[in-house]
């Protein structure tokens, strides 16, 4: 398994990816098109996206979202995880 920028993956990746914070999120994501939505949003330079990969196929992943309140706080959002 490895740990990637999420910047640096395929697109069927980046689907994989949404597919599985609609599985485990369903309450916040309940389409894969909100999803893939939420994803968009959170890819970009302030935030820091990760992936773990196993082979080609997408296990997990999490944000770490630009600081706030002055600097002081990072917020882990979201953090999915596939099932199995």
């Amino acid at each position: 398994m490895k740990i990637v920028n999420m910047n640096e993956i395929t697109k069927d990746q980046i689907l994989q990816a949404a597919q599985i914070l609609t599985d485990s999120l369903p309450f916040g994501w309940a389409t894969l098109q909100e999803a893939i939505k939420e994803i968009d949003e959170r890819l970009i330079p302030e935030n820091t996206m990760l992936v773990a990969i196993h082979n080609i196929e997408v296990v997990g992943w999490g944000g770490i979202l630009a600081p706030v309140y002055h600097g002081n706080v990072f917020e882990l959002h979201p953090l999915a995880v596939r099932a199995a």
